[in-house]
């Protein structure tokens, strides 16, 4: 019998970033599984971790791939999952379990609504949407809503609104315009510099068969696990 062919390996690159985001945050919740309630939530001056350590930083990436999942479908944006942004749902702290679950379907969302995008060709990645940023103390509203199309813009031009409270997250203070296209570079590499942030924290941390067992995440490292 001749040879099964190989399975195509992954040759796209944003096909690639999505994957290896999804990936790479699993890995470090997964690792998470070890530590302690307390020190899955202490608190670091690295970025979102100020809110609570690890739990905060996991959190903001899984919620951010919501927001930019609902924006760039041009729909309402869903309560946040952070306790520390405008209309969050007061609740019990997230285990790392629970953020699994959420980080699936936050993938399985926004790789839908990219591929949506992506299969209306240039004019949907050339749609300009509208980003409302607040800051956390400020109520800001979920309403994702087209407006008039204008020269510039092929297609109607979306309204969101939404808060970063991380001083190091490169955001705009109000009102800014965004291709789609470049809403989906952002949803796919947002993740990357807090899960450094995340392999800072956990070797601070010093806990044996965590901390000196970190895995490398970089994209190659994806390809190599995985396919």
């Amino acid at each position: 019998m001749p040879p099964t062919p190989p399975t195509p390996r992954t040759s796209d690159p944003l096909s690639a970033l999505l994957a290896h985001n999804v990936w790479a945050t699993r890995l470090i919740l997964e690792k998470c599984r070890s530590l302690t309630d307390e020190q899955f939530r202490r608190p670091f001056p690295i970025g979102p971790a100020d809110h609570g350590g690890l739990h905060a930083i996991l959190t903001h990436i899984v919620g951010a791939m919501r927001r930019w999942a609902d924006r760039i479908a041009q729909r309402p944006l869903r309560a946040p999952l952070e306790h520390w942004r405008p209309g969050y749902q007061p609740r019990a702290p997230y285990t790392p379990d629970e953020l699994l679950a959420l980080l699936e379907d936050a993938h399985t969302d926004l790789t839908q609504v990219i591929a949506n995008v992506l299969a209306h060709g240039e004019p949907a990645l050339a749609r300009e949407l509208i980003l409302h940023f607040s800051t956390p103390t400020t109520p800001s509203s979920p309403i994702a809503s087209p407006s008039s199309p204008t020269a510039h813009s092929p297609l109607p031009i979306a309204s969101t609104s939404s808060s970063c409270p991380d001083a190091r997250c490169p955001m705009p203070d109000a009102s800014s315009s965004f291709t789609s296209g470049v809403c989906i570079a952002s949803a796919a590499v947002h993740g990357h510099y807090h899960r450094a942030q995340c392999m800072n924290i956990l070797r601070q941390l010093n806990v044996p068969g965590v901390s000196d067992r970190l895995p490398s995440l970089d994209v190659v490292d994806w390809q190599q696990a995985t396919e």
